[in-house]
């Protein structure tokens, strides 16, 4: 299960409270979304869903100016490139809530195939490294290295 308090955390550091105060109702449906999945769902259609509901509720929350303001009184252009990226830190909560198995393993590998996401990779290199050679592991870090911005995964990336 996947605490609302969890979502609001991931969400913060994007949107601000301010602005999550305003979007209080669809970040609620993105939550129960979220514990209602099942892997029987395609997380590509989650993902997709999810991407909608934020951008639809930034849209409507800001009257079509994608704009939000820092508590230092500065503006900031929420992208759509923002988006997509916290609709994938969102898909982590889910992914970090399945177990540590090879189905699921390999069902987080094909994901992240067919789909770019760096809450994939962190799951398959955080919490299933058990699970992998060290070969795997080096390519994942090379990928999340090559492919994402620091900010994302110097939190948690090990050297």
């Amino acid at each position: 299960m996947i605490a609302y308090a969890q979502l609001l955390g991931t969400l913060q550091p994007w949107l601000g409270n301010e602005l999550m105060l305003k979007m209080d109702g669809a970040l609620r449906d993105i939550h129960v979304h979220l514990c209602g999945y099942s892997t029987r769902h395609d997380p590509q259609e989650s993902l997709e869903w999810i991407d909608r509901k934020l951008f639809m509720a930034i849209r409507e929350h800001t009257q079509g100016r994608f704009l939000m303001q820092l508590p230092d009184d500065t503006w900031v252009r929420i992208r759509l490139d923002d988006i997509a990226a916290m609709a994938d830190e969102v898909m982590f909560l889910l992914f970090d809530t399945f177990p540590m198995d090879l189905w699921h393993k390999e069902f987080l590998q094909g994901y992240s195939m067919r789909q770019a996401s760096l809450s994939a990779l962190r799951v398959l290199y955080t919490k299933m490294a058990h699970l992998q050679t060290e070969e795997e592991l080096a390519a994942i870090r090379r990928v999340i290295r090559d492919c994402y911005p620091p900010f994302r995964w110097q939190l948690w990336l090990e050297d």
